[in-house]
C-alpha cells in the first residue's frame, strides 16, 4: 500500500463446461425453393445450457477451404445474412430466436455452411449445418469472339455458334440486330432454349463495302435473369474481287431466257461445297455446287431479262481458303416475242370474244395500257368494231384474263383479212403483246321467222333491220322462193340513218295448206347482202260460211257460191259437188271457171248459181270444191239443203163439166229412181186414173183429172157447192224395194165450175 507495503489477495473461482446447442430439429438447415431475387428464411433457437451466462454472436463458417471463397462472396453481396448479426447475452437456460436469411441474385448450383456460435473469448461451438441453392437462368456462348479473316466483295463466310444453358430453366432470347447491321447478320436473331438444352447459331459475314477492320463489339444478346450477360465480338475485313477477264455474253428477248455454263477448278485434295452468289438477280445459278477433289465442275447460269435494257453482273464463288473466284456476264435483251398468234375465221355480224392471258412477272401488282395497232388495214375501218377495256389489272406473280371483241358489220366484207397488234404496256414502258389475224366468214342468218296462218287470211311479222354504220344506208329487199304469199312493206329501197333501224313488215297471205320456205335478202352497197330466213306454215282455211237451201220435196232452190282469186296471176278453178250431187247441182253445167287476177285485199270474184233439188224429206248436206292448179287455192262450200213436206197446191178449175182438166196437174218426180204413184180422189165425181206410169227420176208427166156429175147421182147426192171440190193425192209406189226416203204425199185441189 502507498507504495511501500504489498498484501497477497486470494482469488477464486470455478471453470464450468460451455454447452451451448439448437433444437434437433434445427440441426440440418436446407434451403429448398429458393427463387432468384426473392428471400428465403429458415428460422432456429439457440439454447445456453451452460452453469453460466454466455456472450456471444452466431456466424456461418465454411466447411472446407475450397467452400470457403463462395461463402464469403454471398455474404459480402448480402445475399446470406444472420439475424442477429450482432453479440447477444443468453441467460443460464434461456435461448434466443435467430434466423438464416437467402436471397439469391442468380442462379447458384449449392452452398454449404457451419452455423456456429462464438463466444466473446472466440470460443466456437458448432450449432448446425447449412445447406442451400437456387434454380435459374445461365446461358451461355462457347465462343465470345469470332474472327472472320478477309472476305472478298460480294462474297459471305458463315461461322456456327453455340448457344448453351446450363441451368434448370429455359429461356427466350433476342439479339440486338441493330448494331450487326449492315455486315453481319445471325441466324436465328431471336427464339426459345430449353433447360439443359443448346442452339446452334449461324454467324454470316457478308461486307457491305471495302474495309480492312470490320468489327462489332459487345453485341448484346438478350435473355432476362440470366446469371451472366451474354455477349459476342464479330472481327473481319472485306478485300476487293479479282476481275475476270472473259466475259461472258448472254442475249435473249425480254422475259425469255439464255444459259451459259460456268466451270470451277478444285486443284486440292478435299472436296469443295461451295454457295456462288450473283450480284444482279437478272441471272440465277445454283444454290449449291459440289467440286469434288483435283476435278473441274460445271454449273449454269441462267439469264431472265424482266427490262427491255442492258445488263451486267458478277458470279462470286467465296472458296474455303478464303479466295474468291468471280465471273463476269454481260446480257443483252431483245424486244419481247409475242404472248402467243391467233388466227382465225369469225362470221360476220356475229361478235367474237377473244380471252388474252396478260402476265405479270414482278412480285407487286401491275396496271396495263391497252392499244390496238392496226396492221392490216392500217387505220380503222368504221365497219369493223374492235372493242376492250383500256387497262388491265394483273396481280403480282399472276396472270388476268383480258376480253377482246371483233364484230365484222357488213356482209360485203366476206373474205376479207384484218391484222391487229393488242399491246399491254406498264408504266415503265415494258410491254407484252398478241398478234391477232381474222378473216371474215359468211355470217349466220339475219333472222329468222317462222309465220303460221290459215289459208287466206293476212298474219305480220316485223323484221328490225339495222345499220350499223355511221353513215346512211339504203336497203333494199328481195323475195326468193314465196313472192305470191308474201308482201313486203316498205316494198321500194329505203334510206335508213347511221346507227338507225328500220321495221321491215313481212306479211305472209297463205293461198292453199302446207309447209314452205324462203328467204328475204336484203342489202345495200354498203352493208352487202344478209337473208332472213322464212319458215311459212299454212293450215286449213276456216270454214267459208254454209249455204242453206230450203225447198219442198219435188220443188227446187237456188243460192249463189262466191269464188275469190287472191293470186296475183290468173286462176282457173276446177268446180265440183263432190259430195250430195244427187241433190245439189250447179245451175251452170261448166266445170271450170277463170278469174282475173287479184291480191291478198282485194280479190277478184265469180258467182256460181247452185240449185238444191230434194230426192227426200229432212235434212241434206252436200259439199263443192272449186280448186285451182295455178295458184288460186281452194275453196270447200258446204251445201245445207232442208226438204219439207209439200204443200197443196190448187185449186185447180174444170172449164166446163164435160171436159178434162186442161192442163193435166204437171207432177214430177222428185227421187233418185223410177217409179209409179198411186193416185187417189177424194170424190169420185172427180176421176184420176189410179196408177200412173212409172215416171223416171226428176222427170215430170201430167195426171189427167176428169169431172162425170153422174156419179154424183149414183151416190144419191145432188149437186151442192161442196161436191164440185176434191182432193187428189199422188202417192209413191216403190215396187220390190222398200222405200229408203220417209214416204210422202203430194195433194192437189179440183175446182168444178158448173
Amino acid at each position: 500500500m502507498n507504495g511501500t507495503v504489498t498484501k497477497t489477495v486470494e482469488l477464486k473461482g470455478q471453470g464450468v463446461p460451455l454447452h451451448v446447442e439448437v433444437p434437433s430439429r434445427h440441426r440440418h438447415l436446407v434451403f429448398k425453393n429458393a427463387k432468384v431475387g426473392e428471400v428465403s428464411t429458415l428460422s432456429f433457437s439457440v439454447i445456453n445450457r451452460s452453469l453460466v451466462e454466455i456472450n456471444g454472436h452466431v456466424v456461418l463458417l465454411p466447411v472446407t477451404s475450397l467452400s470457403g471463397p463462395q461463402l464469403k462472396t454471398l455474404l459480402d453481396s448480402k445475399e446470406v445474412w444472420l439475424v442477429p448479426h450482432s453479440s447477444v447475452i443468453i441467460a443460464v437456460g434461456q435461448s434466443i430466436e435467430a434466423s438464416v436469411n437467402f436471397k439469391p441474385a442468380a442462379r447458384i448450383t449449392g452452398f454449404d455452411a457451419r452455423l456456429c456460435f462464438v463466444t466473446d473469448q472466440q470460443v466456437i461451438v458448432e450449432l448446425a449445418s447449412v445447406h442451400g441453392k437456387c434454380d435459374g437462368l445461365d446461358i451461355v456462348l462457347d465462343e465470345q469472339t469470332v474472327d472472320f479473316g478477309a472476305v472478298v466483295l460480294g462474297g459471305w463466310v458463315k461461322r456456327n455458334l453455340l448457344l448453351r444453358s446450363q441451368g434448370e430453366l429455359g429461356a427466350y432470347f433476342t439479339w440486338d440486330t441493330a448494331l450487326l447491321a449492315p455486315h453481319y447478320t445471325i441466324k436465328p436473331d431471336k427464339g426459345y432454349i430449353p433447360a439443359k438444352g443448346q442452339l446452334l447459331l449461324e454467324v454470316i459475314f457478308t461486307p457491305a463495302f471495302l474495309s480492312s477492320d470490320i468489327r462489332v463489339l459487345d453485341i448484346q444478346c438478350t435473355i432476362p435473369h440470366n446469371k451472366s450477360p451474354v455477349k459476342l465480338n464479330l472481327i473481319g475485313a472485306c478485300l476487293p474481287p479479282v476481275l475476270p477477264k472473259e466475259v461472258f455474253n448472254f442475249e435473249c428477248p425480254v422475259r425469255e431466257s439464255d444459259r451459259k455454263q460456268l466451270t470451277i477448278t478444285n486443284t486440292t485434295a478435299t472436296p469443295w461445297n461451295l454457295k456462288p452468289l450473283v450480284s444482279n438477280p437478272v441471272w440465277t445459278v445454283p444454290q449449291q455446287v459440289t467440286v469434288r477433289a483435283n476435278s473441274s465442275e460445271h454449273f449454269e447460269a441462267i439469264f431472265r431479262p424482266i427490262e427491255s435494257k442492258p445488263q451486267q453482273g458478277l458470279v462470286t464463288v467465296i472458296l474455303p481458303a478464303g479466295q474468291s473466284q468471280v465471273f463476269s456476264l454481260a446480257g443483252k435483251t431483245l424486244p419481247p416475242k409475242p404472248n402467243g398468234r391467233i388466227g382465225k375465221e369469225v362470221p360476220c355480224r356475229v361478235p367474237h370474244k377473244e380471252l388474252l392471258l396478260v402476265n405479270n412477272w414482278l412480285q407487286k401488282s401491275q396496271s396495263f395500257n391497252v392499244t390496238f395497232e392496226y396492221i392490216k388495214p392500217d387505220k380503222v375501218d368504221p365497219a369493223i368494231e374492235l372493242t376492250g377495256n383500256s387497262m388491265v389489272h394483273v396481280p403480282p406473280m399472276g396472270h388476268s384474263q383480258y376480253e377482246l371483241t371483233f364484230k365484222a358489220l357488213r356482209d360485203r366484207d366476206v373474205n376479207a383479212v384484218y391484222t391487229y397488234k393488242i399491246v399491254f404496256k406498264n408504266a415503265d414502258g415494258e410491254y407484252q403483246y398478241y398478234d391477232i389475224q381474222y378473216k371474215v366468214g359468211r355470217g349466220p342468218m339475219y333472222d329468222l321467222k317462222t309465220i303460221t296462218a290459215p289459208v287466206r287470211t293476212s298474219r305480220r311479222e316485223i323484221v328490225k333491220v339495222v345499220n350499223p354504220l355511221e353513215t346512211n344506208v339504203t336497203i333494199s329487199c328481195q323475195l326468193q322462193g314465196v313472192a305470191g304469199e308474201i308482201t313486203l312493206e316498205p316494198s321500194i329501197p329505203t334510206l335508213v340513218p347511221g346507227k338507225k333501224e328500220m321495221d321491215l313488215v313481212v306479211e305472209y297471205f297463205p293461198l292453199k295448206p302446207g309447209s314452205t320456205q324462203g328467204r328475204i335478202d336484203i342489202g345495200s352497197t354498203e352493208l352487202g347482202i344478209f337473208s332472213v330466213e322464212l319458215n311459212l306454215h299454212a293450215t286449213l282455211p276456216k270454214p267459208e260460211p254454209p249455204v242453206t237451201f230450203a225447198a219442198s220435196l219435188g220443188g227446187t232452190a237456188s243460192q249463189i257460191c262466191t269464188l275469190r282469186n287472191h293470186s296475183r296471176t290468173k286462176a282457173e278453178f276446177a268446180v265440183k259437188i263432190v259430195e250430195g250431187a244427187t241433190e245439189f247441182q250447179l245451175i251452170n253445167e261448166k266445170s271450170v271457171y277463170s278469174l282475173p287476177p287479184g291480191s291478198s285485199h282485194n280479190p277478184t270474184e265469180m258467182n256460181l248459181d247452185i240449185m238444191f233439188d230434194p230426192i227426200k224429206l229432212g235434212k241434206s248436206r252436200g259439199r263443192l270444191v272449186a280448186s285451182s292448179a295455178s295458184g288460186g287455192g281452194e275453196f270447200v262450200f258446204i251445201l245445207e239443203g232442208t226438204c219439207l213436206r209439200p204443200q197443196p197446191r190448187g185449186p185447180f178449175a174444170l172449164q166446163s163439166p164435160a171436159t178434162d182438166l186442161q192442163p193435166p196437174l204437171e207432177f214430177r218426180n222428185p227421187f233418185s229412181r223410177p217409179c209409179s204413184f198411186k193416185v187417189s180422189s177424194s170424190n169420185r165425181a172427180f176421176q184420176v186414173r189410179e196408177n200412173t206410169d212409172v215416171i223416171k227420176s226428176k222427170k215430170t208427166a201430167g195426171i189427167g183429172v176428169s169431172f162425170n156429175p153422174a156419179l154424183l147421182a149414183l151416190d144419191g147426192e145432188t149437186a151442192k157447192e161442196n161436191s164440185l171440190l176434191s182432193q187428189i193425192t199422188v202417192i209413191p209406189i216403190f215396187e220390190g224395194v222398200p222405200p229408203v226416203e220417209e214416204v210422202a204425199e203430194w195433194v192437189y185441189y179440183i175446182k168444178c165450175t158448173l
